[in-house]
């Protein structure tokens, strides 16, 4: 079967009053329907943060790898296995907290291992783990469009001094 990729995508949306008669037309551009039908998948960054805290940037992306912005909840989870199997029982995180400006931490699922997290409006989250003992393991964000975790490896390595 051939697949096609088009350049441009135009629909519109028509407001009806009654039988043949249009009141309005919006137009919806490709991008308009890529952001709202939500993200493919994430990019997932890492970087060395303060002393004993690496930063953990998340952002939703679309089938063209743009970033979607507005504010989006995302899962998350610190998990000791490379597929993102469960919630990790051997990293000692002793915190996980937004960014200031970059998203926030809307709910703890599980004390320092497991939040519901929303980015900013410019569709960026920026998770700042701290872990005294700069423990290691994954950080697991699952996608919504395949139900699939996608992870990032952090290690003792990464941590800021």
């Amino acid at each position: 079967m051939p697949t096609h990729k088009f350049d441009e995508v135009h629909c519109q949306i028509l407001k009806v009053s009654g039988p043949n008669k249009i009141d309005s037309a919006v137009d919806i551009t490709e991008q308009a329907i890529k952001s709202a039908s939500g993200p493919q998948a994430f990019t997932i960054t890492k970087a060395a943060g303060g002393a004993n805290e690496v930063e953990i940037t998340i952002s939703p992306i679309d089938s063209d790898d743009a970033v979607l912005t507005g504010l989006r909840s995302i899962t998350v989870w610190a998990s000791d296995d490379s597929a993102g199997a469960g919630v990790s029982s051997t990293w000692a995180i002793d915190s996980i907290a937004a960014k200031s400006t970059f998203g926030a931490v809307l709910s703890a699922l599980t004390a320092n291992k497991h939040v519901i997290a929303q980015t900013n409006a410019s569709g960026v989250l920026t998770l700042v783990l701290t872990d005294a003992a700069t423990g290691g393991g994954y950080v697991a964000v699952e996608n919504p469009f395949s139900g699939l975790p996608q992870l990032i490896q952090v290690e003792a390595g990464d941590y800021g001094s």
